[in-house]
Parts: C-alpha cells; sequence; structure tokens
C-alpha cells in the first residue's frame, strides 16, 4: 500500500461508524438495521484510488434533515423574541384552522393566507368587525398563527398592552419602529383602549407609522364599519380614516358570542359530572 492509498484508508476510517444494533452486513456493505439502506458505498478518490466509505442511511438523513428544520424553525421563534413582538398574549397561540367551523369569516381568513404573496405585495389588510365573542379575534388569530408557522413575522397585539409598553420605556420611538416592522401587524380590539388624549395620541402614532410602512393590518374590532367611517370622538377620526384605507376588506362577523356558547358546554358537562 502507497502513501497516497493510507492516506485515503486514514480517511476513509474516519466515516465508517461501528455498527448499530440491528445493522447488517449484505454483499459486503453495512446496511441500517431500521431502514435497510446502505451505510457504505464505494467511492474513487484521486489517482485511481477507490475506497469503502461510510454514509448516511435513509432514516438518519431524515433524522437530520428534520433536526435542521427545527433549529431553522427555533432560530426563527427566537429572532421573533427579539424584536420584543410577535404573538404576545398566549391565548392568540390556541386560534388555528383545525379548530375553526366553516363560516364566512373564516373562509375569507383562510383565503386571505392562500393569498398572502398578493395581500403583502399591494398592501392589503382587513377589518373583523362584530359584537362582542363572535370570533373576530379567533379569524385574525388563525391568520397570524398561520402565517406565523409559514416563517412569516407576524405582530398580534393590542393597544392595552403597547400602551403599558410605551408608558413603561423612554424608546417610544423603538417601541414602535418595532411593531411596525412586522411583515403583517395584528390590531385586536381597536376602540376598546381608553380614550384619553395621550391614549389616542399614541394610537394614532402606531396606525400611522404602520400607514407610512406599506405593509399591511388587520384590524379586529367591536365597532361598526359605520362607527369606522364617522367616529364620535374627532381625535379618533385621523386614526379610523387611515385605518379604513389600509383594510379595503371588510368582515361583518356575526352570530352568539362563542364564549357565552361555551360557558354553557361547561355549565352542562359540570351537571353531568355532579349528577344534576
Amino acid at each position: 500500500m502507497n502513501e497516497m492509498e493510507k492516506m485515503f484508508e486514514g480517511l476513509v476510517a474516519k466515516t465508517n461508524r461501528s455498527p448499530e444494533p440491528g445493522d447488517y452486513e449484505k454483499d459486503g456493505f453495512l446496511f441500517c438495521g431500521k431502514c435497510n439502506t446502505k451505510k457504505q458505498t464505494i467511492v474513487e478518490f484521486p489517482a485511481g484510488v477507490f475506497c469503502k466509505v461510510g454514509v448516511m442511511c435513509s432514516c438518519k438523513a431524515k433524522a437530520l434533515a428534520e433536526q435542521r428544520k427545527q433549529d431553522e424553525w427555533n432560530e426563527f421563534v427566537m429572532a421573533m423574541a427579539r424584536k420584543n413582538g410577535g404573538i404576545s398574549d398566549k391565548a392568540y397561540l390556541d386560534y388555528n384552522f383545525a379548530n375553526a367551523e366553516n363560516v364566512e369569516s373564516i373562509i375569507i381568513a383562510r383565503g386571505y393566507v392562500d393569498n398572502w404573496a398578493k395581500m403583502k405585495a399591494d398592501n392589503i389588510g382587513l377589518i373583523f368587525s362584530g359584537g362582542v365573542g363572535t370570533g373576530k379575534t379567533f379569524a385574525a388569530g388563525c391568520i397570524a398563527n398561520e402565517l406565523f408557522r409559514q416563517r412569516v413575522g407576524v405582530c398580534m397585539t393590542n393597544f392595552p398592552r403597547v400602551l403599558n409598553n410605551l408608558q413603561a420605556s423612554y424608546e417610544k420611538q423603538e417601541i414602535i419602529d418595532q411593531i411596525i416592522s412586522y411583515d403583517l401587524l395584528v390590531i385586536d380590539d381597536l376602540g376598546a383602549e381608553r380614550a384619553t388624549d395621550y391614549a389616542v395620541e399614541q394610537v394614532y402614532a402606531v396606525i400611522d407609522a404602520r400607514y407610512r410602512s406599506g405593509k399591511p393590518l388587520i384590524v379586529t374590532t367591536n365597532l361598526s364599519i359605520a362607527e369606522l367611517e364617522k367616529p364620535a370622538s374627532v381625535a379618533y377620526a385621523r386614526v379610523f380614516d387611515r385605518v379604513l384605507e389600509m383594510c379595503p376588506l371588510r368582515v361583518k362577523v356575526e352570530g352568539t358570542s362563542r364564549r357565552l356558547n361555551v360557558s354553557k358546554s361547561k355549565a352542562d358537562q359540570a351537571r353531568k359530572i355532579l349528577g344534576l
């Protein structure tokens, strides 16, 4: 054996792993006992040297690909966390299409996700309006979570939370810049925040910054479209005017309160448990 062959033999030895339980030999090669694919193959090196080297079997390759995918997802989640935003309320994380009824608001929400690239390119947002507990937040949350799973930068929050963060910080513009930096911004329950001069000023600052960013906005609100078009408060007129321009797709969510239905279902279950 010449020096070249010895060098390649040393390199090859490092690639060959010890057989694992269940592995077996066939036709002179090591096979995986789990997926029955080769763990060795012949490779031609320079100078006409042929060597048997270790390779990754199918199940190992699949496991490695899944781990890389998980690592990429973890990196994405951490990046969103570092931006001090994302899905701000843990309750929002429970909203997904798998638990959704096939009602108009959900059909539109699915369509929005399916056409996200176009919605983003054309800067098209939407408004879910309707009574308390009818599923506005749920529909918006389904969009947010599905796009987030597709690695889209999404921030879903509400103005009470935003205002608390702004009041507690000296870097108000930095917080606003972070909020509007996401590809999609979802504001839940617009109009439910306290309508103080300070609150309205900050709400306008966020909405106006988003308006100028050229990125889509989704809003849920208990207010009707008529109330948004002609607000009782002059201070909110500038806010709602921008929201209406950014959100040409408007969905009126009707029906009985989901929370009341859940409460009734729990009450019925409790009666059964107690034998009442």
